[in-house]
């Protein structure tokens, strides 16, 4: 493949989300090299700024559990019973969540 396509573009490199898991050491290594190829392509990589917060993560897991539970009730039984345990479980655990906690979470996943 002719890399010259990448001459001139810019190109965000993200190693750190913010929450979540550490990027392992080995991964890391594999993206500094594939950036170093593209580096001598041509394009301009830049290293981004994390973009998340734990909060923010925080908000979208309570978001999503609830809408996976809205889900999940609204399937017949017989579908529902082919649900992993563990889904079902973490759906089921936004069950006792009101209103105002999911509407909370809904908007601590766009804010920092």
């Amino acid at each position: 493949m002719d890399a010259s396509f990448l001459a001139g573009k810019r190109v965000g490199l993200l190693l750190d989300a913010g929450c979540g898991l550490p990027l392992d050491p080995q991964i890391r290594e594999a993206i500094g090299r594939a950036a170093r190829t593209i580096e001598a392509a041509g394009a301009h990589v830049e290293e981004m700024q994390p973009f998340m917060t734990p909060k923010m993560l925080q908000g979208m897991d309570h978001f999503w559990r609830m809408r996976s539970l809205t889900d999940l009730r609204a399937m017949p039984a017989d579908r529902r019973a082919k649900m992993l345990p563990y889904i079902d479980a973490w759906a089921e655990s936004a069950a006792d969540f009101s209103g105002e906690q999911i509407f909370d979470a809904g908007a601590r996943a766009r804010r920092r």
